[in-house]
């Protein structure tokens, strides 16, 4: 295992929003977001994508259609060189009270240790249960949000519209 790792939520973040998406023919990555992960994979971090998948509790997509989305996602940035460790996914509707949905850590407890070599941790995401997730587990945060700019919280996480600045923030660690 690395000793760092960034966590990327996946709709609305590394790729267009489409509510309950079903279809991989709807996959576009957000602009300036193959740079920055390639900026962070060259700084040692390693990738990992955790999201919320309720489309398939809700009945709304089967689990095959997801994975089938997750594997596109996945291809597209390895075709750019960016590899992604693993894909996590909770399957489970808000009123299931899973431990595997963010902003619970279930998903990602195989990465936490208690030794001192805990890996440092990096979340991006574009919804505050994103947030949750990333300060649950020790992780700088950064909110990938529109209109606005780069700046420290006070809720403890970074909020920016641009995958550019993201870049800029994960190279200077």
């Amino acid at each position: 295992m690395h000793n760092k790792v960034l966590f990327l939520d996946r709709d609305g973040t590394l790729i267009r929003k489409f509510p309950y998406l079903c279809d991989p023919n709807k996959v576009f990555i957000e602009p300036g977001a193959i740079e920055a992960l390639s900026i962070a994979q060259d700084r040692g971090f390693e990738l990992v994508i955790v999201t919320n998948q309720s489309a398939i509790g809700r009945g709304l997509c089967a689990r095959t259609e997801v994975e089938e989305i997750n594997s596109k996602v996945e291809s597209i940035l390895h075709e750019s060189g960016i590899v992604i460790r693993e894909t996590l996914m909770c399957p489970h509707t808000p009123i299931d009270d899973c431990a595997c949905r963010k902003p619970k850590i279930g998903l990602v407890e195989k990465y936490l240790t208690s030794d001192k070599s805990k890996p440092f941790f990096a979340m991006i995401g574009d919804q505050i249960s994103d947030m949750e997730f990333g300060i649950n587990i020790g992780a700088l945060c950064i909110l990938y949000t529109t209109g606005k700019k780069l700046t420290q919280s006070a809720k403890g996480f970074y909020a920016t519209s641009s995958w550019r600045e993201i870049g800029v923030l994960i190279g200077g660690i």
